[in-house]
């Protein structure tokens, strides 16, 4: 897939995987869209791809477990007038007794 110029909505990418995919849109041309928690490693991540692949970067810095999370997303992307392309959705965290509790 061709991701040049692709907006790619990154969720978890602060760090682990998530750190890696971001990485690795940029390295392909894909201007991204950063959520986490951590403030400070995202705006760290994003001076970095956007000197080393001279692509665009948003950071949002939001707890994406707190109540109305993606609506301020949304809400975000809507005012600065944004278009997501692709979503990777990687932040999150799942156990096995939550999901037996579900069942």
């Amino acid at each position: 897939m061709d991701y040049a110029n692709k907006t790619i909505l990154l969720t978890g990418a602060s760090s682990g995987i998530g750190l890696e995919f971001a990485q690795e849109l940029a390295k392909k041309g894909g201007n991204l869209i950063l959520v986490a928690r951590s403030k400070e490693k995202l705006e760290e991540l994003a001076t970095k791809l956007k000197n080393l692949y001279h692509v665009n970067v948003k950071v949002l810095s939001i707890d994406l477990a707190k109540s109305g999370a993606a609506e301020v997303i949304y809400n975000e992307l809507e005012d600065n007038n944004k278009e997501v392309d692709i979503l990777i959705n990687n932040a999150g965290v799942g156990t096995l007794d939550y999901l037996d509790r579900l069942c």
